[in-house]
């Protein structure tokens, strides 16, 4: 998981069903409706967002839920969280060095077919078979990738995005990717300053989207 963003960011990733977090009262106000299954998950992913923020020589600290869902990190800290069955992950960073980071993990598997066209553009419906996978795999892949991107693009532009609002262009040799912008309200200079990573294992796939501070990119 280190390996999909640069140096300077902080990666926790827990297999353990064990690991959850005690919450605190503003944590937990965002939990009331969940299902047992769904907080679980919670938990799971704020005890990877304390150990990575531990790793950041941050103290114990919450990371509540904003009014869009979006984790509340502590001052001068960016991160995301994700999880997924049998597998919870957080990354953070100082935000002096980063403007965002985005994190998403998904089950392998293979998107259904209904869903395809739905989250890939026809750019990027011609490029599946090239990343030597099943349609349905690189369209989780496509997915997944969005996610990740959607996740750091949020505290820049804040404005939710479609799934045709942006394209993916995907390079298989390096497990890198690029994304472009096809919508108004997102700057293309802000999706040309995402850099991205990748992998894709039996059990699970994974992908990281980094927004550096302009003062820190030449860095990477």
């Amino acid at each position: 998981m280190a390996a999909l963003f640069p140096p300077g960011v902080i990666t926790c990733v827990s297999l353990d069903p064990a690991a959850l977090a005690d919450l605190s009262p503003r944590e937990a106000e965002a939990t009331l409706r969940f299902a047992t299954a769904r907080l679980t998950e919670f938990r799971r992913g704020r005890y990877c967002a304390r150990e990575a923020l531990r790793g950041l020589a941050v103290p114990e600290h919450e990371v509540p839920v904003g009014s869009n869902r979006e984790p509340l990190w502590p001052d001068g800290v960016v991160g995301s969280i994700s999880h997924t069955r049998g597998m919870a992950a957080a990354v953070v960073g100082r935000r002096s060095e980063f403007a965002s980071l985005g994190l998403d993990i998904e089950d392998a598997g293979a998107l259904e077919p209904s869903l395809v066209a739905r989250i890939c553009r026809d750019d990027e419906l011609a490029q599946l078979d090239a990343l030597g996978l099943g349609t349905g795999e690189a369209a989780l892949l496509v997915f997944s990738i969005k996610e990740a991107a959607y996740k750091a693009l949020w505290p820049v532009i804040r404005h939710f995005l479609n799934f045709h609002d942006i394209a993916t262009v995907i390079d298989t040799a390096t497990q890198q990717f690029r994304v472009q912008s096809h919508a108004p309200y997102c700057a293309r200079s802000v999706c040309d300053a995402i850099s991205g990573r990748y992998w894709v294992e039996e059990h699970w796939l994974a992908a990281g989207a980094t927004l550096a501070q302009p003062s820190a990119a030449s860095k990477y």
